[in-house]
């Protein structure tokens, strides 16, 4: 696939991330009625401006550095899910950095399958079980998974109260065979496409797909017997 037609780096931090930011912190620190439980202190206030003004200058380290630097701060008094959501986007930073590397130093390395699962395991309502084991990639298949997550949210009803996810493994020789599959309203009647034209999607499918194909995997569409939505990913043993 042609590279030139995926999605700017700054626009996978912008779908991604932006999904959890509303929550890094319990409340804006400069609107009345809404200070912050724990952020308490000047240095912690400019962090979080500068976390924002990052967001609106498309500067990816800039964000990094931010939540970085929000992350060092006493998480005694640090709400649980203030903690939880500070922990997601910085793995997703994490991960749209790696993306970055790999579109402009082909980069690859050995990665736990443990941390490409992380997204699965952020949430009660999908069931995981995988065996640990090396795969050919980097934190940038973390993008892969939370884009399966991210779709089931916003598709299969938006509530993992109300439908569930499940990851079936299978390990081969070579491969590891990852069966993802949900309980939600399936696939549109149109049908999916991983292949288009990605520049207008952000992360999506098709950047997925293509994330999933740097590293000698792929990822498909099938039709569950649960009635919901599919997907088999294949990733390559280190």
């Amino acid at each position: 696939m042609d590279t030139e037609n995926l999605p700017d780096k700054n626009e996978l931090i912008g779908h991604e991330a932006g999904n959890y930011v509303s929550a890094i912190v319990n409340g804006w620190p400069e609107k009345e009625g809404q200070d912050s439980l724990w952020m308490e202190g000047e240095e912690a206030i400019v962090a979080f401006n500068d976390y924002k003004k990052s967001i609106r200058d498309d500067d990816i380290r800039g964000q990094a550095e931010a939540l970085r630097t929000l992350e060092s701060f006493d998480e005694v008094n640090m709400p649980a899910k203030s903690r939880e959501d500070l922990d997601k986007t910085l793995d997703l930073i994490d991960s749209a950095e790696a993306y970055e590397r790999m579109l402009e130093e082909g980069y690859e390395k050995e990665i736990p399958i443990g941390e490409v699962m992380k997204p699965f395991e952020w949430y009660d309502g999908i069931d995981v079980g995988y065996d640990e084991l090396d795969v050919k990639g980097s934190e940038a298949l973390k993008a892969v998974s939370n884009t399966i997550v991210k779709n089931w949210l916003e598709h299969a009803d938006g509530d993992e109260d109300d439908t569930r996810m499940w990851v079936d493994y299978e390990e081969n020789e070579d491969d590891v065979v990852l069966s993802i599959y949900d309980d939600g309203p399936g696939w549109p009647d149109e049908g999916v496409e991983f292949d288009s034209d990605c520049k207008d999607q952000g992360i999506g499918l098709c950047t997925a797909n293509f994330i999933a194909e740097e590293y000698g995997g792929d990822l498909t569409d099938y039709e569950p017997d649960t009635g919901g939505a599919g997907y088999e990913w294949t990733l390559q043993k280190a």
